[in-house]
């Protein structure tokens, strides 16, 4: 799903910088956000300086992670396995990168396929909910800002972004891109 590029993760950012011999130094800044029926939810902003291990400012990069990020904001509902094994016809569609036909094969929105009394079988998926308590993920989220920094410093210190590119798999966890075809679980 990436183009015809790699996506440049943290591991290989970490690589990336210790081959340089680069030192990150992050600064976050908290913002709590207002929001209506669910109180709590906060953004976290990061920015990262790249240092030479002398010391010398080599350039920086942002990212920024909210609780009001679906994928953070919502919970999935519960899976209720039918009992019903996924059709092979599944695997097929999905290998060939047709996830529309494939999930319509199952049952359309709101099934799934899940692990099942050691099998795969379709599930029922319940509506998304908000997560009551966003302070529960606050630790996530500014996780997840600090490795987007990272990430981002480390491609315009290194003058990798002709090699990279950034957060492909945060766009297909959004529903923004679709991931090229996956194998058929074990």
């Amino acid at each position: 799903g990436c183009g015809d590029k790699p996506s440049l993760l943290k591991p290989g950012a970490e690589k990336l910088m210790f081959t340089f011999r680069l030192v990150a130094d992050p600064e976050v800044e908290v913002f709590d956000l207002y929001h209506p029926t669910v109180g709590g939810h906060r953004e976290y902003r990061v920015k990262v300086r790249i240092s030479s291990i002398n010391g010398t400012y080599m350039g920086g990069g942002v990212g920024s992670c909210s609780t009001m990020e679906s994928k953070y904001r919502y919970r999935g509902g519960e899976k209720v396995p039918t009992d019903q094994k996924v059709p092979a016809e599944y695997w097929n569609l999905r290998n060939a990168g047709k996830l529309e036909d494939a999930k319509a094969l199952i049952g359309g929105h709101g099934y799934g396929v899940g692990k099942g009394n050691g099998q795969w079988v379709i599930c029922e998926i319940g509506e998304k909910m908000e997560h009551d308590n966003p302070a529960d993920l606050y630790n996530t989220c500014e996780k997840m800002a600090k490795k987007r920094a990272l990430v981002d410093a480390t491609l315009t210190v290194t003058a990798a972004s002709d090699i990279f590119t950034q957060d492909i798999e945060e766009l297909v966890d959004n529903g923004v891109m679709t991931p090229k075809a996956e194998s058929k679980p074990e």
